[in-house]
């Protein structure tokens, strides 16, 4: 993220969790905590700490999420590497249950599920809920098994 991509108007939220309003982007930011008892001026270089920009303070629309960096590990490579050709994506559900899908599942209320099919939430793999930590519910889309391998590091 940087200083020039934000408007005032914006929300920021940072790692902490607290919101700010961005008042100006000149140089440095400056923003008010959304309660409106804090301010202050933030350089490049705290930027690094916002996890989340919204368009305005009713944050209904994002604008901008961080993504992790993540490596897969020699585990959870052979795993993907050997699991059967026909799964193509991986999630996790509220449970924190990780499931592996034929084609691109879609979320409802508590899982991911195979489109036009309210019973099939995929094959669970039960032995592996501990790995793929990157893969959470809180995910806007579901992982691409492909991409996954492809990209040893995935942004």
């Amino acid at each position: 993220m940087k200083i020039e991509n934000l408007k005032p108007g914006n929300v920021v939220e940072f790692k902490s969790g607290n919101r700010y309003l961005v008042c100006d982007s000149n140089s440095s930011l400056l923003l008010y905590r959304l309660d409106g008892l804090y301010c202050f001026y933030v350089d490049e270089a705290k930027l690094q700490n916002i996890i989340k920009v919204y368009k305005d303070h009713t944050l209904r629309i994002v604008l901008w999420k961080h993504k992790e960096k993540f490596t897969l590990t020699k585990d959870e490579k052979v795993i993907l590497e050997n699991i059967m050709r026909e799964y193509d994506w991986i999630t996790r559900d509220k449970r924190e249950c990780l499931y592996v899908h034929i084609s691109k599942p879609v979320k409802d209320e508590n899982y991911w599920r195979q489109p036009f099919s309210p019973i099939d939430l995929g094959t669970r793999l039960y032995a592996f809920d501990h790995l793929f930590e990157f893969v959470n519910w809180e995910d806007e889309e579901p992982h691409l098994i492909e991409d996954l391998l492809k990209e040893d590091e995935y942004e």
